[in-house]
């Protein structure tokens, strides 16, 4: 039954009498906290506190759904204090309701308090917080700690954008790194209205010729497959544009287009960039996607001789899987084997293990299939 009233829509106010004939057979906590919860949602604020105070002892539900029936006045504030000295912590859904009343009631002290205990209970960064946070400094007025938080958020594309959307709501200007940080959010749901919106923005605030939104939007557009977009957004910047951006643009072209990726390495280096790991892992993803595995060994050793460069993980299964695909088994075996501080990993077997079933050698398969066993 109580479960039943749970779902009823919010407007509809709970028969008190069944209340009371679920309230009188209740005993454990668990059914309190949904009492409580259905109390709520029927706006009855009073109950909700006449009830809280018979639980024996309130976990963080109870306290949260106590705070969250006073949200937006100071008495949410008061049964937060009360809350530490039970004492009961907080989790990011109870921070995130305080962080909004303090934006609501303008209480930036006690909302910078909450902040650094956030961090300090290491829930700062999570989703309800986090976007909280976002939300509570901007309606502060403080739009540098908005888009500080906003920057330093972990890659959750939903949080970023939300936030971004928020910070512009507010009326706050944008900052490339925003911008940059809402590109990446909007390739990453795969939302090209999102990353067009966004680039719209940034025309008409005069950020689209910045390097960085020029390098988001160029790695934007190329994980839609929009090359020719990407490609136009980058010739508009060419000659600010650094080696992450070339970098950017080259892998787009990895898929499949090798005299691009080759002209692009030659333009870069023409202009005195210096490419880096990131520049070599694009060249020899083209090569090996093409099965190239002559041009992808020149690379590779062009990387290590040339430009002292150390390859990562991600060069050597590289390598692997365009020597494996031509049955040179036995020599990626022990590359694999003896590659420097043991960096082969998980992709590294799985490539292995690819190639070699392909070839028909059971005896490495069974090999690959243990190691990569042993990774997870």
């Amino acid at each position: 039954m109580l479960h039943e009233l749970l779902s009823t829509p919010e407007k509809m106010v709970p028969d008190p009498c069944r209340i009371h004939v679920i309230k009188t057979n209740t005993e454990n906590r668990y059914h309190l906290n949904n009492l409580i919860n259905l109390y709520f949602k029927s706006h009855l604020v009073t109950d909700v506190v006449r009830l809280f105070h018979q639980i024996p002892s309130p976990n963080v539900v109870s306290w949260t759904t106590l705070i969250s029936a006073h949200s937006g006045t100071p008495a949410a504030l008061t049964h937060f204090i009360s809350m530490l000295r039970h004492p009961t912590l907080p989790n990011q859904r109870t921070l995130a309701i305080l962080f909004k009343t303090c934006a609501t009631l303008r209480c930036f002290p006690f909302g910078l308090q909450l902040h650094a205990l956030s961090i300090k209970l290491s829930i700062a960064a999570q989703p309800f917080s986090g976007s909280a946070l976002i939300h509570f400094y901007s309606k502060s007025q403080f739009s540098y700690n908005a888009r500080k938080m906003f920057d330093e958020m972990p890659r959750r594309p939903g949080l970023f954008f939300v936030g971004y959307c928020r910070m512009r709501a507010c009326g706050f200007g944008s900052t490339e790194y925003s911008v940059s940080g809402a590109l990446r959010a909007s390739a990453e749901l795969a939302r090209l209205e999102q990353c067009r919106m966004v680039h719209a923005h940034s025309f008409v605030n005069g950020l689209d010729l910045n390097v960085v939104v020029g390098t988001g939007l160029v790695d934007g557009y190329g994980k839609y497959g929009m090359v020719d977009e990407a490609r136009l957004v980058f010739d508009g910047i060419v000659s600010v544009m650094n080696v992450v951006g070339w970098n950017a643009l080259i892998s787009n072209y990895a898929q499949g287009d090798n005299d691009s990726v080759l002209e692009l390495y030659s333009m870069m280096e023409f202009r005195g960039l210096v490419p880096d790991e990131y520049s070599f892992l694009s060249v020899m993803t083209a090569f090996c996607n093409k099965g190239l595995t002559d041009e992808t060994e020149h690379w590779f050793r062009k990387m290590k001789l040339e430009y002292k460069l150390e390859p990562w993980a991600e060069h050597y299964t590289c390598l692997v899987g365009a020597m494996g695909r031509v049955g040179r088994l036995e020599e990626v075996k022990n590359i694999a084997l003896t590659m420097p501080n043991r960096k082969a990993d998980a992709a590294m077997w799985r490539s292995l293990l690819s190639v070699s079933a392909h070839h028909g050698n059971v005896e490495i398969v069974k090999e690959m299939s243990q190691r990569l066993q042993n990774c997870s």
